[in-house]
């Protein structure tokens, strides 16, 4: 039975006064929003540093996006409700330490090359403007977490060119380790030779603090004591934590007194281990599952094995995974959107690390599926973007931030369980994670690109079928909920109620996007779902139809092909959300780019294509932006499960840079079976 899309709840109830410290425990129920500070918001009445007076909302400068932009501490006092209208209870911001100022080309306004540790980063405003944004973050009850480097600091030129006396307090070559190579198969070597920046395109050097030294512990110690209690601080992300030696750790994070965070960036879950922190109480971000989701997330045609077998180890493991936090994106990685844009896909890789274990984080612009590619282009200014709070992932991840809040709230248990992968119940052989889905003997009609995670009373469904996939009529039973027979549940995402039948099982429809299966009797007080009797339930979606577009164009590697257009799907014409075409089905004899979206029945729009890479320069199909505008109307009325088929033709020269007839064929094929094992590696 379908009931009603609602209103979302109040995300949180902030105390008006200040909030003390949050501990381990306490920390587990916060959502964090990563904020990179030069690239949030710029003050209302702000001197980028560039020449140009400007509003948070313009566009008018920052031509050279490895220079500073005009973030700043005082613009992020000025979006706050923007984050806390997402649901977010504390924020992690760059580093606020005065770096070098800059090295040829290169700047560093991402806040990763010290130099003063006792001064602050002048780009980002002064010591009163910090101090002033942990108290309006405290006033409106949210937390603030500092990023912390210790590891290195940054010298520009050569390695034999270092000027020692530049650093503060370290003045003297004799806190740092001697210049060496690293190998990343030594420990040793990993934490006393130098870092690279391959980054970069000018030669920097990153000496490397001999952190073993009592000396420069013992200055640590105080400096990071100090900071905390000045800016009021409540957690600390530690950077390049596995290149400081280990028991460096304990002395700092102890006079630190907070909650932190370790940035060990490593993939492998067996080196989550006992040694990895030196508290039980402290947590690690979540690489092995940032890897896993984004693996199995970004391809329909992937089985979700390796999720599946990944977290059974993390959850046998000695780390508890509540002190883990997940993250589908952050500075450091290309983003989400810029591997695939099929927005089914992204709010699904949304819904789990929100409802996982852990402390979830969001990079800025995920909400705003800003799809940039590699350094620095994935650190795109958020202002372009006018701070929409209408998008459609800026609505998705506030409705997820409450359903989260809501079972925290309601479910005593929710917290400490850990998350257990109910379905599939047997995982296929490593490898195995091609080819057609299977169906389980059991009756739950799910497939291998499913999965049902149970967390305390919450079941949730997932898929990466993708918009246009196979929708399923599913059977739940008991063995897999621990729903009790005669019981009504509600899906928190789309607000529809079911009853579990006289055995415990549970119907319904499962389509592209996520369930949120939860105890009515709980969610009534949610305010996530109107009441049935609410009229204003009962207004109609408007129609839609499901629209494919295909262009065959061969890209080189790291290439990908992005279409951006004139409505809210494809971009609203801001480069930063162009979206990624699927290379799914890509050979070099079909070097074919699709994607399929769902838009709005009669809808007219133009569109156009571009090819990008890692250097951020759109390769513009036409070989200039607008030079070839494509224009199409969406049909008044369609069918619900086929999707229309547009097949464009790129117009640059080569071969392969028109539509394939591997393609044309597989496309012209009236036979919807033929044209669904084409476009999802399975048989309807």
């Amino acid at each position: 039975m379908r009931h009603f899309l609602g209103v979302i709840a109040p995300l949180m109830c902030a105390a008006v006064a200040g909030v003390d410290a949050l501990n381990a425990k306490e920390w587990q129920k916060q959502t964090i929003y990563q904020v990179v500070t030069d690239r949030f918001a710029r003050a209302s009445s702000n001197d980028s540093g560039l020449g140009i007076i400007d509003s948070p909302d313009s566009d008018a400068d920052c031509p050279n996006p490895k220079q500073y932009c005009g973030g700043s501490w005082q613009g992020i006092i000025e979006k706050l409700d923007y984050i806390q209208g997402m649901g977010f209870t504390a924020i992690w911001i760059s580093p606020v330490i005065e770096n070098t100022e800059n090295a040829s080309t290169e700047y560093s306004y991402h806040g990763y090359w010290p130099r003063n540790f006792y001064g602050l980063n002048h780009h980002f405003g002064s010591e009163e403007d910090l101090i002033e944004l942990s108290d309006a973050l405290h006033s409106r009850g949210m937390y603030l977490m500092f990023d912390i480097v210790v590891n290195h600091v940054l010298s520009p030129g050569p390695q034999n060119a270092t000027n020692y006396s530049t650093f503060t307090p370290f003045d003297s070559s004799k806190y740092f380790h001697r210049p060496c190579v690293m190998d990343n198969s030594n420990e040793t070597s990993v934490q006393v030779c130098q870092l690279k920046d391959d980054k970069a395109t000018v030669e920097l050097t990153l000496p490397d603090i001999n952190t073993e030294d009592p000396v420069v512990r013992d200055i640590f110690q105080e400096w990071i004591k100090d900071t905390v209690e000045k800016y009021n601080v409540d957690g600390l992300r530690l950077d390049t934590y596995k290149h400081v030696e280990r028991d460096f750790w304990p002395g700092f994070i102890d006079a630190a007194g907070v909650f932190s965070l370790a940035e060990f960036l490593d993939g492998d879950p067996k080196n989550y281990n006992d040694e990895l922190i030196p508290s039980k109480d402290e947590g690690v971000l979540n690489y092995p599952t940032f890897y896993w989701i984004r693996r199995i997330f970004q391809n329909p045609q992937t089985w979700m094995t390796e999720l599946v077998q990944g977290v059974g180890t993390m959850r046998n493991g000695p780390i508890n995974t509540n002190l883990l936090a997940p993250f589908l994106e952050n500075h450091d990685e290309q983003r989400f959107a810029s591997l695939i844009g099929d927005m089914a896909l992204t709010k699904n890789a949304l819904a789990f690390t929100l409802l996982f274990d852990g402390i979830p984080i969001i990079h800025q612009g995920q909400e705003q599926h800003f799809s940039g590619q590699n350094d620095p282009f994935n650190r795109e200014r958020l202002w372009t973007s006018g701070y929409n709070e209408d998008s459609e992932l800026y609505r998705w991840i506030a409705k997820l931030n409450a359903v989260r809040a809501h079972v925290i709230e309601t479910d005593s248990k929710f917290l400490s369980s850990q998350a257990d992968i109910v379905w599939p119940p047997q995982v296929p052989p490593p490898g195995n994670n091609t080819g057609n889905s299977t169906t389980s003997p059991t009756t739950t009609s799910l497939t291998n690109h499913h999965i049902a995670v149970k967390k305390g009373s919450l079941v949730s469904v997932l898929t990466n079928v993708g918009v246009g996939g196979d929708k399923l009529d599913v059977v739940l039973p008991r063995n897999v909920t621990k729903f009790k027979a005669g019981e009504m549940y509600v899906d928190l995402l789309s607000c529809e109620t079911f009853v579990a039948d006289r055995k415990g099982a549970i119907s319904f429809e499962m389509g592209w996007l996520p369930r949120a299966l939860y105890p009515a009797t709980d969610a009534a007080s949610s305010g996530l779902c109107l009441p049935p009797q609410d009229p204003t339930s009962c207004d109609a979606e408007p129609p839609s139809c499901l629209v494919r577009f295909n262009i065959s164009t061969t890209t080189g590697f790291g290439q990908a092909v992005q279409i951006l257009g004139d409505i809210p799907q494809l971009g609203y014409n801001d480069r930063q959300q162009a979206v990624t075409l699927g290379a799914y089905f890509y050979t070099s004899d079909n070097p074919l780019w699709s994607l399929t979206f769902e838009l709005p029945a009669g809808k007219e729009f133009s569109y156009q294509y571009f090819k990008i890479d890692g250097r951020g320069i759109p390769q513009w199909d036409g070989g200039s932006k607008d030079a070839v505008l494509h224009s199409y109307t969406v049909p008044s009325n369609c069918e619900e499960t086929k999707p229309i088929q547009i097949v464009d033709k790129w117009t640059g020269s080569g071969s392969n840079d028109t539509a394939s007839p591997a393609a044309r064929s597989v496309l012209s094929r009236g036979s919807k079976k033929r044209l669904s094992a084409y476009l999802w590696g399975k048989v309807n």
